[in-house]
């Protein structure tokens, strides 16, 4: 048991989170609408697996919060597999956030200190909220 804690725990080290929408698959953000994988987003998630990462596809759209969550991790499952993206894992939202070494997201704002970061964090919320 303690062979099989220590592998998960390493394995954990080389974990890398990609956002589903807008990072790996374009989509309409007034529907559920999917349309086509970003250009470069196939050959990103293989050279991060090439290069020993296992990558596990994430999306608020898993969160207990929204109804019909599980059909939503079900069309991402499809979508993955219809397009042949690779990926080891899709987070189900039942985990909190996982601990990965990074996380890939079109949403993120790479912190750095509250002092520099804040003028940004309020500029993007405001321009979200007038969309």
């Amino acid at each position: 048991m303690r062979l099989l804690s220590s592998l998960l725990e390493e394995r954990r080290h080389r974990d890398v989170c990609v956002d589903f929408d807008n990072t790996i698959i374009d989509n309409d953000p007034d529907s559920d609408t999917y349309l086509q994988p970003l250009p470069g987003a196939r050959d990103a998630l293989q050279t991060l697996r090439d290069e020993g990462y296992h990558v596990i596809v994430w999306s608020a759209r898993s969160s207990p919060v929204w109804t019909g969550r599980e059909g939503k991790i079900l069309q991402m499952q499809a979508i993955l597999r219809a397009h042949a993206l690779p990926h080891d894992e899709v987070d189900m939202g039942d985990k909190g956030k996982r601990p990965c070494l990074l996380y890939i997201d079109d949403n993120a704002v790479h912190f750095t200190s509250w002092g520099k970061n804040l003028p940004e964090v309020l500029r993007r919320l405001k321009e979200r909220e007038a969309a």
